[in-house]
């Protein structure tokens, strides 16, 4: 198993973090398992795919990552200042 503080002090559930932040921000984060592949859905879209589960959530985690170390703060006034583009 892996240690990595960073990571856990940014993204304290690990993956569920991941997907709830990276969510906030409009990516509709969903992993599915078909056949023997790992799939990572950004709304209806296929954005990865792999054999390797650990694969797929270290490529969610990693997006996670680029928003949760923005400043609350900062990230808060981003999801304003982008609702009304997106919605």
């Amino acid at each position: 198993m892996l240690e990595n503080p960073f990571l856990d002090s940014h993204l304290p559930d690990g993956i569920t973090s991941a997907i709830e932040i990276a969510n906030k921000m409009w990516w509709n984060i969903e992993i599915t398992k078909s056949d023997d592949e790992w799939c990572v859905w950004t709304g209806e879209v296929l954005t990865f795919r792999s054999k390797n589960h650990e694969a797929a959530e270290a490529f969610v985690l990693g997006l996670g990552l680029a928003y949760a170390v923005i400043p609350n703060d900062k990230f808060n006034n981003l999801i304003e200042d982008l609702r009304p583009i997106i919605e």
